[in-house]
């Protein structure tokens, strides 16, 4: 009867292991999804603040244009050359910093699955140390006279 009981335990045990190393690997799985879904959501809200910085890059310069008709002067070309390029500048930097973001979060996300992939091996490398432990006690207490 005690051999039996040795037996169900190591038995246990090894699923036990098993289970444990693909509840990670779900998990893992899972948070790698939640990652890259805020990923595409950092890219999204980079290009609405890029189309509202190119906006109000317009805006500036219309009303740099309107300002120029009702005095004109030669700084208006100036003017209107710095406001283009701030807005360029404003554009291209929101569209940097989300990218930049989305790209920390898809890396995060690779590595949460590269981790659930390790636990997933390690718990294979568990439950057959726990398989292998049980057989060696079971062969010293009944086998190995």
């Amino acid at each position: 009867m005690a051999h039996l009981m040795m037996v169900a335990s190591t038995g246990l045990k090894v699923m036990s292991a098993l289970q444990e190393g693909g509840d990670a690997d779900d998990a893992a799985k899972y948070r790698a999804k939640q990652l890259k879904r805020q990923a595409n959501s950092e890219r999204a809200v980079a290009q609405r603040k890029a189309i509202e910085a190119r906006r109000a890059g317009q805006l500036k310069a219309s009303r740099a244009r309107a300002l120029a008709g009702a005095r004109p002067g030669a700084g208006f070309i100036d003017t209107l050359g710095e406001i283009e390029g701030d807005t360029d500048y404003d554009v291209a930097n929101a569209l940097f910093i989300g990218e930049d973001r989305a790209r920390g979060l898809t890396d995060q996300a690779e590595l949460a699955k590269f981790q659930g992939r390790q636990a997933k091996k390690a718990s294979r490398t568990k439950a057959a140390s726990e398989l292998l432990g049980g057989s060696y006690s079971l062969y010293t207490k009944y086998g190995g006279k």
